[in-house]
């Protein structure tokens, strides 16, 4: 059986993120759909990100932003649950 590979848009539309970061008190959340570098470790690593915050939850209707993220802000502050 083949397998389809999903596309970025593909995972985000049926919210499949490859990886999930948390912070300890659960008030930011980082979803990840992509990432652009197979070194997470390099300085300018980063990320298609899902980010729920205090303030995008109160601020926007999507309760989320979508961007690019640097891995290593994201590892500094948060721990992977997925």
């Amino acid at each position: 059986m083949v397998h389809k590979v999903m596309s970025t848009s593909d995972r985000m539309k049926a919210n499949m993120p490859i990886e999930i970061w948390e912070t300890e008190d659960g008030s930011w959340r980082w979803e990840i759909y992509k990432k652009y570098q197979k070194d997470d470790n390099k300085p300018f690593a980063r990320a298609m990100c899902k980010v729920f915050s205090p303030i995008t939850r109160e601020q926007m209707a999507s309760g989320c932003e979508i961007g690019d993220v640097y891995i290593k802000d994201i590892k500094s502050y948060a721990r992977r649950i997925k």
